[in-house]
């Protein structure tokens, strides 16, 4: 079964680097070929005509130097060529609608995002295959934001308090990265805001608007004072959405300050708040999403599914460096979170309460004649659940079937060395200790209810071992062997099929060891290229599944596979001849497959992993005229997505086409203290009809999530500095 594709009537930080890599050999495109080279042509036919209303004097351009890329992505500072793992560090895009994080880190190799266009549920996040189990929010791809985790003790990820038009660059693991950041690392993503502004005073209005009724507004304060910059962020989002039961509105207000107390420390605190209310449409069959892809299943009208919750958060950390050797950072974090998910057959009231303190400390020591990076570090996570889950009476609470407090606590131990063996080559190794204690109080009872309290204890061990060679100044190959540990989350413990309380005593962590190898290097200062290929071997994967509920749909639950193979390639392309003019290319490529996986007697094994897209390319080309007007064509292929287990349901590859136009911004009034920014875009120009999400095993086959047709955007953003204090 599947559902085919066709047409249908910031601020720049500093150091970075746009790099992209491919994996492995892509899919023959023989049908499509002549119609995408056709629709390419007829975009960059529009870019040139854009182009050729400039005169010679106008386009003269200058040869652009890359700079040297430097990660922390290994929890400290480090030169790109002196880390042998894949890590790619990339300026978000700026011209986005801000619906899915998809739109902001299109082209990064290895991550795949697949925008759901449901807020409800958000996007499903998944790295070389990790997270792909994930029905809502993220799992198994660790996140940190501004440096504090957004990834929770049991291993989850929420995203509603990250303001997309906000972010300005990210960086990727792109291997697992449990031996230094413990559960839930099959790759670890950093995102990163703007910098807070330095004037004194700066005052900030922006504005988008777009198809299906997508409306967002945001007022930004900063102020600078005594060594200490200050930023306060209010942002009301609201979207009808493309399909029916689709609608969304959030509220979100942050605060930011940085401190630098003396020349050796530097204190960050932030604070937020959001509160979100978003129906949830569901699925479809592949007649549904063919004929009418706006539909809701009717199930989940029927249930009113969606969520109503609001959080609160606030983190602070403290950066001391007490010389030119070393450095001492604490990190702690809290946040209150209240939801009401309504879901298809129950209702969950789920307050919670998550936490946690991360203690890291660097230096370098001198040993034999070398200079060592030797880092040590400790970190612990707490997250309270009171679960109350009700049978979902077309969105009443009926009776309660659940009713327990859910104990999560996290601790874990690592060290890291980092030594130059020679001028040219390079070793890091790390290890760390993790584990995980889950604890539930069981309140429900009758006369049918055992009491189902209880705990269960996850531990694991992480270790790494890498070697990079720099074969000259512009060439360097790495090699590397890691392992990445999962726990289950509370959410998929609490799920048991059975219906009763208390964790699921089947549902076991997942491990995956990973070997890696790639080469990355630049040619005349105006061309980069990245290579690498893994493989991975995965035990206990755990993978989704759905028990019937009715014929329109069911309850989803976990279990562990046997054995699973991921491997693959990933290749990343940066040609940046002109000021003017830049190229991107990335190309990602996996295999993933079951080597023995049985389940309810039936024998899985050598079918492919499902919810993972086993090809994707992307290609953009941007140009920006002496005027400050810039234009970007941006080209996505995605292949065929495989659905369920037995591998008898799929979502057809397509080929995506966007293009945004914008300027760099117009200083106005008096004193030029005023400047207006205006940008805008098409997306999915040939309004293609395509998948963009599946739901895994799904019952009464309905697997897929149809995404919009073609959809137009306006970003303004008016920027105020009064005046004697401009800077512009």
């Amino acid at each position: 079964m599947s559902v085919t594709s066709k047409t249908s009537s910031k601020s720049q930080p500093p150091k970075i680097l746009f790099t992209c890599r491919v994996r492995g050999v892509v899919s023959a495109v023989n049908k499509t070929g002549k119609t995408i080279i056709y629709r390419v042509s007829l975009l960059f036919a529009s870019i040139n005509f854009l182009i050729s209303g400039t005169t010679e004097a106008q386009v003269k351009d200058t040869i652009v130097t890359l700079d040297t890329i430097t990660v922390t992505a290994l929890r400290v500072p480090v030169k790109a060529s002196s880390v042998p793992y894949s890590v790619t560090e990339m300026k978000t895009r700026e011209n986005i609608q801000g619906l899915s994080l998809a739109e902001a880190v299109a082209g990064l190799p290895g991550l795949e995002v697949n925008a759901r266009y449901n807020l409800a549920v958000g996007d499903r996040i998944t790295n070389r295959g990790f997270g792909a189990r994930t029905q809502f929010g993220v799992r198994g791809v660790r996140i940190i934001v501004d440096d504090i985790p957004a990834t929770m003790a049991d291993g989850q990820t929420n995203l509603e308090m990250i303001d997309l038009q906000d972010l300005s660059y990210v960086e990727l693991l792109r291997g697992p990265g449990s031996s230094l950041y413990g559960n839930a690392s099959g790759g670890v993503l950093k995102l990163y805001s703007n910098p807070l502004p330095s004037e004194p005073f700066h005052f900030s209005l922006a504005s988008t608007n777009g198809s299906d009724g997508l409306f967002r507004w945001n007022g930004t304060i900063g102020e600078a004072f005594a060594k200490t910059n200050l930023l306060e962020s209010f942002t009301h989002f609201n979207y009808d959405g493309y399909r029916e039961h689709n609608n969304a509105d959030f509220n979100r207000a942050i605060a930011k300050l940085i401190s630098f107390l003396s020349p050796s420390d530097i204190l960050l605190v932030s604070g937020g708040y959001v509160h979100v209310v978003a129906l949830s449409p569901g699925s479809l069959t592949e007649q549904e999403a063919e004929q009418n892809p706006k539909l809701a299943n009717p199930l989940s009208i029927k249930n009113k599914a969606g969520e109503n919750g609001s959080q609160y958060q606030a983190s602070a950390t403290w950066k001391h460096q007490h010389d030119t050797i070393s450095l001492f950072t604490i990190n702690m974090h809290d946040s209150y979170r209240s939801i009401r998910n309504l879901i298809v057959g129950k209702i969950i009231v789920l307050p919670q309460n998550d936490g946690g303190i991360d203690i890291f400390y660097d230096r370098k020591v001198n040993i034999f004649g070398k200079r060592l990076d030797w880092s040590v570090g400790a970190e612990g996570g707490l997250r309270l659940n009171n679960r109350k889950n009700y049978i979902n009476n077309s969105g009443s609470e009926g009776a309660l079937f659940i009713n327990q407090d859910e104990r999560i606590i996290n601790a874990g131990l690592f060290t890291q060395v980092m030594i130059p063996v020679t001028l040219k080559m390079d070793i890091a190794g790390s290890i760390r200790y993790d584990q995980t204690y889950f604890g539930v109080t069981d309140f429900f009872t009758n006369s049918q209810n055992t009491n189902n309290s209880g705990n269960r204890t996850m531990d694991g061990v992480s270790p790494a071992l890498g070697i990079v060679y720099r074969l000259s100044n512009t060439l360097n190959c790495f090699a590397n062997v890691s392992t990445s540990f999962e726990t289950p989350t509370s959410t998929e413990l609490a799920n048991r099929p059975s219906g009763v309380g208390g964790f699921n005593p089947n549902l076991n962590p997942s491990h995956a060891l990973e070997y890696e190898a790639g080469f990355r290097g630049n040619y005349s200062t105006i061309f980069q290229y990245d290579l690498t290929g893994y493989i991975i071997n995965m035990k206990d994967e755990l993978i989704p599944f759905e028990v019937p509920t009715d014929s329109s749909g069911g309850q989803v639950y976990y279990r562990n596979a046997g054995t699973a193979l991921h491997r693959g390639f990933e290749l990343s392309l940066i040609y940046h001849p002109l000021t003017s003019l830049k190229a991107l290319m990335s190309f990602t490529s996996i295999d993933a497959y079951f080597k023995n996986y049985v389940a309810n007697g039936i024998d899985y094994s050598g079918n492919k992993v499902p919810g993972i897209t086993p090809t994707r390319i992307a290609a953009e080309l941007t140009y920006t005229t002496p005027l400050k007007l810039y234009v970007s064509a941006l080209a996505q292929f995605f292949g065929k997505v495989i659905a369920n287990d037995a591998n008898t349901a799929s979502a057809n590859s397509h080929t995506i086409f966007d293009l945004d136009l914008g300027h760099d911004g117009i200083s106005f009034g008096k004193d030029k203290n005023a400047k207006l920014m205006l940008s805008g875009g098409i997306s999915n120009i040939f309004n293609t009809h395509y998948i963009s999400s599946v739901s895994i095993n799904a019952t009464a086959n309905r697997y897929y999530e149809p995404a919009p047709g073609r959809t137009f955007f306006l970003n303004a953003r008016l920027v105020y500095t009064p005046p004697l204090l401009a800077t512009f």
